[in-house]
């Protein structure tokens, strides 16, 4: 009877070793392994992986599908004219480079958004701020979002990238619509629509 039950414990020890030993990776995913704190290796294609024991090797998961970053601030922006614009504007980009990220932002996904969203909102304030409210309300737009994204693709791929990043849309299909009272000294635009609530 003893002989079964250590035959049957150290199956269960068996089991639990494999099972912690074991770890799948979505295809929707990277998969970083850390040996004692330090990243070991980046597991880019989906499956079943191999690696040691928990406190030798842990598992983390990072998002490597497009993600979504939506401008969540609507303070204006100053034209050339000194002209005040509010500009309502999205970024779809990846993570290309899980190490360089990690190493760069770490492992939270709204850290990189945050960094990302500095860059664009730097961008275009410089890029405003050298247009007229003419030029932003014209057909040169598309000019204006051209050099956003070169000056944002520029920055986050940088010599020394901060974080790696590829972004793949700029534009929200909207107008700039003027909202200037009789009475207001400034103008305000604002490129943003009226999000419906459903």
């Amino acid at each position: 009877m003893n002989r079964i039950g250590i035959w049957v414990s150290s199956l269960l020890l068996l089991l639990a070793l494999a099972s912690s030993m074991l770890f799948v990776v979505d295809q929707r995913q990277f998969g970083v392994v850390y040996a004692l704190g330090q990243i070991k290796e980046v597991i880019t294609e989906p499956g079943l992986n191999i690696k040691l024991p928990p406190p030798l090797q842990n598992v983390t998961y990072i998002d490597k599908r497009l993600l979504t970053l939506d401008s969540p601030d609507t303070e204006p922006m100053l034209t050339a004219e000194k002209q005040r614009v509010v500009i309502d504007w999205y970024v779809r980009w990846r993570i290309t480079d899980p190490l360089a990220y990690i190493r760069n932002v770490g492992l939270d996904e709204k850290a990189g958004a945050n960094q990302l969203n500095r860059v664009v909102r730097n961008a275009f304030q410089e890029e405003i701020n050298k247009r007229t409210v003419k030029d932003l309300l014209s057909l040169s737009r598309d000019a204006l979002m051209n050099d956003v994204k070169s000056e944002v693709l520029d920055k986050v791929r940088g010599v020394k990238p901060w974080v790696v990043l590829r972004a793949v849309q700029r534009e929200r299909k909207s107008v700039l619509m003027p909202i200037a009272s009789a009475r207001s000294p400034l103008p305000m635009l604002t490129a943003m629509p009226k999000k419906s609530k459903v």
